[in-house]
């Protein structure tokens, strides 16, 4: 059996907008310089809403998200965040199998990476997870979902997660993953 899997500790989402927030932040602690400081997703929704490109995060008028995260329950988008973080890889690319095998499986220092997901509800909402490990041989893969929060993760067949990611077996309800995003270990 060829399965690959990444330390990752999965964050829950604070807000039920911040799917977002809480995968950036979730997918930099995985990736980090083991000096550098984790961060939560308040700081990820703090960075991107006030521009900020440093670390640590400055501090934002009126606390910001982190002091009143339910005055700051705004959608916002992955690449942003991931962007802002400085571990964006490329562009979105197709939901594939080998690219959540070649990124989980890389060795390190370099490899050993998460791969992101963007995950569309017929409605037009967007959902974002991660994906922490795959089993090649199966076709199976682990989810790291910030809806589900920690000690959650979800084991899925490929396929079932590619088209109905929700549990459902009612179509009209079915997710569907529209796309796979990697990042890069600093």
């Amino acid at each position: 059996m060829a399965f690959f899997q990444i330390p990752f500790t999965n964050q829950s989402q604070v807000e039920t907008n911040w799917c977002w927030a809480a995968v950036a932040a979730n997918v930099y602690n995985a990736v980090k310089p083991a000096a550098a400081a984790a961060l939560a997703p308040c700081d990820v929704a703090g960075r991107v809403w006030g521009g900020i490109a440093s670390l640590p995060p400055a501090p934002l008028p009126q606390g910001g998200p982190c002091q009143h995260p339910d005055l700051n329950n705004s959608t916002g988008t992955l690449r942003s965040a991931l962007d802002n973080l400085g571990i964006t890889d490329g562009n979105q690319g197709t939901a594939k199998l080998a690219t959540a095998t070649t990124e989980l499986s890389e060795a390190l220092p370099s490899g050993n990476e998460s791969v992101c997901a963007e995950v569309d509800f017929p409605n037009g909402a967007t959902h974002f997870i991660a994906l922490s490990a795959v089993d090649t041989d199966q076709q199976h893969l682990w989810i790291e979902d910030p809806e589900l929060g920690p000690g959650n993760t979800v084991e899925f067949t490929y396929q079932d997660f590619l088209f109905n990611y929700n549990f459902s077996t009612d179509p009209a309800l079915a997710k569907i993953v529209v796309g796979f995003q990697k990042v890069e270990r600093h």
